[in-house]
């Protein structure tokens, strides 16, 4: 079965509204204008990934960057006002996210301490994972600039359907520095459900 899981990593979708982690009811998806991007992940090639909330190891540096994002909130279907960009790895165990988020001012990022699973004002990355490829259903894997880290399942195409008994093992570490804040993340592939295609 693990070789099925390079396979749909491979070709899970992402989207603007994916990668915010924001599902739009069928009402507005009309309205908002959403390019499909692709992006490849590549795998560590056996290199171990310390998740540590630095992005330094080489198969970072080699993977592709998702990026140019749009917004969801202010300004709908606008450029994001900061530069974001997404790293997608994966090894035989699991998937890999890395993420930077750039702000020129660091000192002002709100990041919060909080329990896990407990939703706050905080920066964050939010990554959604389509692994049935029905664009219905996803997991979905939060943490906040402070590495507050919050997981749940969307059981259906509805925003705020989230289903937060879903309580996988997985890893995520962040870090602030002077260009912003990083995100690592380790999700093993024991924690999700994929379909047989």
């Amino acid at each position: 079965m693990r070789s099925n899981y390079g396979t749909a990593l491979i070709r899970l979708f992402f989207s603007a509204a994916i990668l915010s982690g924001s599902f739009l009811p069928a009402r507005e998806k009309d309205t908002l204008n959403v390019i499909a991007k692709q992006i490849n992940a590549i795998k560590t090639g056996g290199h171990h990934m310390q998740i540590d909330g630095r992005l330094d190891e080489a198969p970072w540096r080699e993977a592709p960057a998702a990026s140019e994002f749009r917004q969801r909130q202010p300004a709908e279907g606008e450029p994001a006002s900061e530069r974001t960009e997404v790293r997608f790895l994966y090894d035989d165990e699991a998937l890999y996210i890395g993420a930077r988020m750039f702000c020129p001012h660091p000192e002002k990022i709100i990041s919060l301490t909080t329990r896990r699973d407990v939703a706050s004002n905080s920066e964050r990355i939010i990554i959604s994972l389509d692994t049935y490829r029905d664009r219905r259903t996803a997991y979905t894997f939060a943490v906040t600039a402070s590495g507050v880290r919050v997981e749940y399942y969307h059981p259906r195409d509805e925003e705020f359907a989230r289903d937060f008994s879903f309580d996988p093992v997985w890893e995520a570490r962040t870090r602030i520095d002077s260009a912003g804040w990083t995100a690592e993340m380790r999700i093993p592939f024991s924690q999700l459900r994929f379909n047989n295609q």
